[in-house]
């Protein structure tokens, strides 16, 4: 039997600090004892902290100091806005610790897919840390990069869902970092693999060095289980659930036909059962329903894709009186699962691509770019509908859109994306709002983009009541992003600070039939026939900005 001399060592050490602690204890000198043995109490709490693992020294950047005496809030740059039929994009200029501290009052836990590429770290003039580059000769540059992955990567953490994956780009210079970063936020159980991505055909020879042709890939899901699975299309016999817990809770209905049972026919009365709550009466007759089947539950889609399935030719399937809906896609396999090499032959690009594509786009020349056909892969290799979000907090040139953008209009999916990355020499504006802009005029039907910046509002010293309405004046674009629509085509929520614009449009007449969810103002009082209405039309009623700040209140 091995012994844990480490732990013989510290278990020495605390029990040296007891008999200091009682020896001090023993000799009271009033105020000072109090503090020599808060002192004892610190250094036992170090001894005690975990031992095993990625060992840093922890650094605090600008930004952290910035967040802790100002709030972010977003202001949108209508003339960059570009309107579009289909889905809702979103831009976000500014830090991106900031910006992922905003997507957590929206997105918590509604992130699909994270695709990252965080600088390398290779000493050179990759990393800014502080507004300066960290260089070889920096004693502290791993640490530094470790802080500085590790707090965002645990804020990405909690924007995705239960069933999300995030992809992290990387090369050598910080990969076991890295991995030891990430198995510690998401869990080794949660490590899918690591792809190796040949980023180049034509690499140059180094002197005392290896020629470096590949980059790597991590690949971490949220909480995997049994059903996980990287692979594209369906094969008949293989049914997948249409339930997901996490997902919000919302009503399908699956019209006469579609849906087929394994139970008894007959009339189906509403009842609730574990997953699902039937609606209303459904009849079974041959083994399929003749009436529509109306359910709540915690769905991966909305109705607007189950029919666009329905059309597709999938079906549903009822195996029990639980009514757990499962979905059955038609169709051969598009490939199988990936190997873990990336290359040309499962038609993934090189940089040499990538800077091809910028220039064919009127864009100067991007620093270690990422082809599309990349992160177009790595969207499809994950297994699950054509309506998802995708997150990219190191948006660079902006080539997860490109890659998003290009999906949807191959196979009429509904993607969306937020891209987020600072503007430092314009790249924010001048090369990934400019490329998204050409590749949506080029591919119409794209959908739209909303442009955002991130802002601060000075709260040192101030108390939440002080600063509450400045607070509510900002939050249009908060409603905006979460919704995923621009205010003025949004007919599910509307915005009503004022008591005015509260009896102008909270009536039956000018109330959207739409609206699932109210804004109002915290000086607004809803009359009693407002309050009638809200409950007739099932709409929600939150104050702002409280809904959006519940942990600035105190």
């Amino acid at each position: 039997m091995s012994v844990n001399i480490s732990r013989e060592k510290r278990e020495e050490q605390l029990r040296m600090l007891e008999t200091l602690r009682c020896h001090i204890a023993s000799e009271d000198q009033g105020e000072q004892t109090g503090k020599l043995l808060s002192y004892i109490n610190e250094i036992e709490k170090g001894i005690k902290e975990k031992k095993f693992g990625l060992t840093f020294e922890h650094h605090r950047e600008k930004i952290q100091e910035v967040l802790q005496t100002h709030i972010p809030w977003l202001e949108e740059e209508k003339e960059l806005r570009i309107n579009g039929e289909g889905p809702c994009h979103f831009l976000m200029e500014g830090d991106n610790l900031a910006s992922l501290q905003l997507l957590l009052k929206t997105h918590r836990e509604k992130i699909d897919l994270i695709i990252i590429d965080p600088p390398y770290n290779r000493g050179k003039n990759d990393f800014i840390y502080d507004d300066d580059y960290v260089d070889t000769s920096d004693d502290f540059r791993h640490s530094k990069w470790a802080s500085f992955m590790e707090i965002r990567l645990r804020l990405a953490r909690r924007l995705l869902k239960p069933e999300g994956y995030i992809f992290i780009n990387i090369d050598d210079n910080e990969l076991t970092t890295l991995k030891m970063v990430c198995d510690e936020i998401f869990r080794e159980q949660n490590f899918v693999g690591m792809y190796m991505w040949e980023k180049t055909s034509t690499a140059p020879a180094l002197s005392r060095k290896v020629r470096k042709k590949l980059e790597y890939i991590l690949c971490y899901g949220k909480r995997l289980d049994s059903s996980h699975q990287f692979s594209q299309g369906a094969i008949d016999g293989d049914d997948a659930p249409l339930l997901n817990s996490g997902n919000g809770k919302k009503t399908l209905t699956f019209p006469p036909g579609s849906v087929r049972f394994r139970i008894k026919d007959g009339i189906y009365r509403p009842h609730d059962s574990r997953k699902i709550h039937l609606e209303q009466p459904v009849e079974v007759k041959g083994g399929v329903n003749i009436t529509p089947l109306v359910a709540t539950g915690e769905y991966k889609w909305v109705q607007e894709t189950l029919e666009r399935e329905i059309a597709e030719g999938t079906y549903f399937l009822v195996k029990s009186k639980l009514f757990s809906i499962r979905y059955q896609r038609t169709g051969k396999m598009v490939h199988k699962t990936p190997q873990n090499l990336l290359n040309g032959e499962l038609g993934v690009g090189t940089n040499e691509e990538a800077q091809k594509e910028l220039k064919a786009l009127g864009l100067p020349p991007f620093d270690y770019p990422k082809p599309t056909s990349l992160y177009t892969f790595l969207i499809n290799m994950i297994n699950r509908d054509k309506d998802i979000t995708v997150l990219d907090f190191f948006a660079g040139s902006g080539t997860t859109g490109h890659a998003v953008l290009r999906q949807n209009k191959e196979d009429g999916g509904r993607r969306r994306f937020i891209l987020c990355t600072n503007n430092q020499g314009g790249v924010c504006r001048e090369i990934a709002w400019e490329r998204l802009r050409k590749v949506m005029e080029q591919e119409q039907g794209c959908g739209s983009l909303t442009y955002l910046k991130v802002n601060y509002l000075p709260v040192e010293g101030r108390m939440y009541y002080e600063y509450a309405d400045e607070l509510a004046s900002h939050v249009r674009e908060l409603i905006q992003l979460e919704w995923g629509q621009i205010p003025e085509k949004n007919e599910q929520a509307l915005l009503l600070l004022t008591q005015e614009e509260t009896d102008r449009y909270l009536t039956k007449e000018s109330c959207p039939m739409h609206c699932r969810m109210v804004y109002l103002g915290g000086d607004v009082l809803l009359t009693g026939a407002q309050e009638a209405l809200v409950r007739e039309r099932n709409i929600e009623v939150v104050t702002v900005p409280e809904y959006f700040y519940s942990e600035l209140e105190g």
